[in-house]
């Protein structure tokens, strides 16, 4: 997820949940995780 930029919207395929994101992060490697698999930008 190196390329997150504030208001992206992510979102987990297992029970759906949306996050947006208010501040990215400025890591190389920065990851969102739910229902034990990386969030998918939406």
């Amino acid at each position: 997820m190196g390329n997150m930029k504030d208001g992206d919207v992510y979102v987990c395929g297992g029970c759906g949940l949306e996050v947006t994101v208010s501040k990215a992060c400025d890591e190389e490697q920065c990851d969102l995780v739910c229902c034990g698999q990386q969030l998918k930008k939406k």
